[in-house]
């Protein structure tokens, strides 16, 4: 092998090993994995789509989890803490959870870690949600109009983005 074949393939290594070293930085930096699109689009209308009335409350939380989904588990201090603060603003906002219909222990397991959303329904019931990855996280004006939607265990800038979304404000 020549010294030039020799420095290529020590050159090819260095940026085999830099380029690995930029991705782990990526996800140990931002906490999460890199962002999908959202499954539904600002301004789409969920009305038909869940047996939900969205006119009860000024916006829906709509959380899509299934069990056994990583990001969903590492998400579970955050859906504690919407809930909790929709409780301490007694905000008009309602949280609702879909499950897959298979997932029938996730209502005891979410409860288990201080999860009870208002409702939580499985796909099959009258729901025509359509998501590809858990969790989604879906807000909704009192029409079913779309504000806000999200996937993937979310970076703290983008918990702050569904406060806002939610709650008309920060949350401290």
């Amino acid at each position: 092998m020549s010294k030039l074949e020799s420095a290529a393939n020590i050159a090819t290594v260095f940026v085999g090993i830099a380029v690995c070293l930029t991705v782990v930085q990526r996800y140990r930096v931002s906490g999460a994995p890199p962002h999908r699109p959202a499954a539904y689009a600002v301004s789409d209308n969920l009305s038909g789509a869940l047996p939900v009335t969205f006119a009860a409350a000024d916006r829906t939380a709509i959380v899509v989890v299934q069990t056994g989904c990583r990001f969903c588990e590492n998400s579970i201090p955050f859906y504690r803490r919407l809930i909790a603060e929709r409780n301490r603003l007694k905000s008009n906002v309602q949280i609702v959870f879909v499950a897959p219909a298979r997932d029938t222990g996730i209502q005891a397991s979410l409860a288990l870690k201080g999860v009870v959303p208002d409702t939580l329904l499985h796909t099959g019931e009258g729901v025509g949600l359509h998501v590809v990855a858990t969790p989604t996280l879906i807000v909704a004006d009192r029409d079913g109009k779309v504000v806000s939607s999200l996937m993937g265990e979310l970076a703290d800038a983008e918990q702050r983005e569904v406060f806002v979304a939610l709650f008309g404000r920060r949350v401290s």
